[in-house]
């Protein structure tokens, strides 16, 4: 499934960018996928999916099949967040 297609992908993901959180849910809304990308501007978070598309890291193996909706949200952290 989509999980061990990601997790087969991680460690050639992480090498183009560190990751803050990734989780899924096991109750509630099933099958919803979290992970959070910490990137310093917008031409940063563009270059490193670019990269990782033309590297055929994302997206991972099984993803598209399970693939009903995705959404992206750009976020800053708060001013007492640790990830400043």
């Amino acid at each position: 499934g989509y999980i061990a297609g990601w997790e087969a992908k991680l460690a050639e993901r992480l090498a183009l960018s560190p990751l803050t959180v990734a989780m899924h849910t096991e109750v509630g809304a099933l099958h919803n996928i979290v992970q959070i990308w910490p990137y310093r501007t917008l031409a940063e978070r563009a270059d490193v999916r670019r990269r990782a598309t033309e590297a055929s890291v994302i997206p991972p193996p099984g993803a598209l099949q399970a693939l009903v909706s995705m959404e992206s949200q750009l976020l800053l952290a708060a001013p007492f967040s640790p990830i400043q």
